[in-house]
């Protein structure tokens, strides 16, 4: 059986992507196969098809670190033909060919049933980029972030995928004091630059009770020094920068607390736990900047990356 791929490649140094046809291996023991139905484009998906994106770990791959589909074969007492199925994180897309492909072959046990109330577009209108958004607010409310307060919440990269979905999920879940932080936007909106021509000092005024960053860098690093006493920020991201260039002022003498936040290496059970939200009291597809676009046109959404037009969420659609 063949499956259509988008295959990144490395050749004597040079790398690039392309759409071609591949002969899909026999299914091993503990495998399923997914016709895939969507997929999403995700910045570490564009960052994959960089020479040095650090993302992809050996070539040839299939870049993808999202799928949503049906169950065609199974080696897995897990899932049975015809079950519909989404997977995120693990390896896919890294070290295992991932969800940009017609057919995806995967290990049983890094997928999940879809729930009740949750449709295969849905799960990809969400994909990793909202489910990181989950998992930090999920971090955040489990250090003390209650509705019942109404705190003083900030989203860097709220025009981005994980900052639009986390947007959606705090107003479903009843925050009213969220200030969304776009890289670009208009008089009326807060913007990166606006933070950046703050001080550069250890403490700022405090202003935040707890932040969602996906931004990272020297943004970061001056959100940290506005929060509040014993207040938070969630760090899903690097888009501004891997460095974080700060003190610990705001930890000892706020109390602030830096909580890292990993969608790749999430436990089955916190998976659940979070789909289930999803197609429950967080279902909130309707309300999200989604664009739907077909396979073939993966290139110019990867373009939208490079030149920072994209925004919101793109799921693809096989």
């Amino acid at each position: 059986m063949t499956a259509t791929a988008y295959v990144m490649t490395d050749t004597e140094g040079v790398v690039q992507g392309d759409f071609a046809e591949r002969n899909l291996p026999k299914l091993a023991a503990g495998e399923i196969q997914i016709q895939t139905a969507f997929s999403s484009v995700n910045y570490k998906d564009y960052l994959a098809t960089l020479p040095k994106g650090g993302v992809i770990r050996q070539y040839p791959m299939v870049p993808g670190i999202d799928v949503s589909g049906t169950v065609v074969a199974s080696n897995s007492a897990l899932f049975a033909v015809g079950d519909e199925v989404l997977v995120t994180g693990y390896d896919l897309g890294v070290r295992h060919d991932g969800g940009f492909a017609t057919q995806v072959q995967v290990p049983a046990e890094w997928a999940v049933k879809l729930p009740d109330g949750l449709s295969l577009q849905d799960a990809m209108a969400i994909g990793t980029a909202g489910f990181t958004a989950g998992l930090a607010i999920m971090k955040l409310e489990g250090l003390g972030m209650r509705v019942a307060d109404q705190p003083k919440i900030a989203v860097t990269g709220a025009a981005g995928g994980v900052g639009s979905v986390a947007l959606a999920l705090l107003q479903a879940s009843g925050y009213q004091n969220v200030t969304p932080i776009v890289h670009r936007g208009g008089e009326d909106e807060m913007t990166a630059d606006d933070i950046l021509a703050l001080p550069s000092k250890p403490l700022l005024s405090q202003t935040y009770d707890y932040v969602i960053d996906t931004v990272g860098g020297e943004l970061a690093a001056k959100l940290i020094a506005m929060l509040h006493y014993n207040g938070a920020i969630a760090m899903t991201g690097n888009a501004g920068g891997a460095d974080l260039p700060t003190s610990v002022f705001p930890l000892i003498l706020r109390g602030v607390s830096i909580l890292g936040v990993d969608s790749v290496a999430a436990d089955m059970p916190t998976r659940q736990l979070l789909w289930q939200r999803f197609a429950t009291d967080w279902h909130v597809m309707n309300a999200l900047p989604v664009e739907q676009v077909s396979f073939e046109k993966l290139p110019d959404v990867l373009d939208a990356f490079a030149v920072h037009t994209h925004k919101g969420r793109t799921i693809l659609t096989f």
